[in-house]
């Protein structure tokens, strides 16, 4: 059965108690710390073009939508909230895990197409972008933040 993106690594992040619970001894020595050589650039030092291909929120999907493709962990994860990775890293530790670990667990979405995407709506530091469900053809809101100056998901702010 197919899922789409969105709802594939939202399943991952939510359930990740659970996936974790199964995966009881996998190896524990991720490094938690991603985040640390961005936070120590100052924003303002960082050249414009610096974006990482994520200058909009239409661009940081698709970045996370070809990083999750290839399980491409390390910019999946650049792709995420600084608070989003952390709600993530929470969840692989309380099932005994690591975010490597429940991010490669997934499905295999090698073989998905590009969702579609409307609706880019930018206010301030914060955005959201519709996704459509390629299955029920629903369209969803992908809610983002901007970090360091890049967009990011943000899916920790999506109320279930």
């Amino acid at each position: 059965m197919k899922r789409t993106i969105f709802f594939a690594l939202l399943a991952l992040t939510m359930a990740g108690c659970a996936t974790a619970s199964r995966e009881a001894n996998t190896n524990q020595n991720a490094n938690s710390n991603t985040n640390a050589t961005s936070a120590s650039t100052p924003a303002e030092t960082k050249p414009a073009a610096d974006t990482g291909g994520m200058d909009s929120p239409t661009a940081t999907m698709t970045t996370f939508v070809e990083a999750l493709k290839k399980k491409d962990i390390a910019t999946i994860k650049k792709t995420l909230s600084k608070s989003s990775v952390t709600k993530l890293e929470e969840s692989a530790k309380a099932g005994n895990t690591t975010v490597e670990a429940i991010l490669m667990e997934g499905e295999d979405m090698s073989n998905e197409k590009m969702p579609q995407m409307k609706n880019e709506k930018i206010d301030g530091d914060t955005a959201t972008l519709d996704i459509e469900d390629d299955k029920t053809k629903k369209w969803d809101t992908v809610p983002f933040v901007k970090e360091d100056g890049v967009w990011k998901i943000a899916f920790d702010k999506i109320k279930t």
